[in-house]
């Protein structure tokens, strides 16, 4: 089970960091990864980032959140 404790780190990696090269694994189990997608988005409420992806914290899943402000968020169309 994937849980919150197996991030490396809370500040992205940078791009040409050796993690960030690695092929990701595919998610398999949704219900294990429920938390960390809970830990994603508070993350993404507490930082100035758009969005985040697993490698940039040191987890080599195939797993990003984002978040659209809020004008684009109600544009129709």
């Amino acid at each position: 089970m994937l849980m919150k404790e197996q991030i490396l780190t809370t500040t992205p990696l940078k791009m040409g960091h050796p993690s960030l090269r690695k092929p990701c694994e595919k998610i398999n189990n949704f219900q294990d990864i429920q938390r960390m997608a809970v830990f994603f988005k508070e993350l993404l409420l507490t930082n100035p980032w758009s969005g985040i992806a697993a490698p940039q914290l040191g987890v080599n899943l195939q797993l990003v959140a984002f978040q659209l402000a809020p004008d684009v968020a109600s544009r129709k169309g």
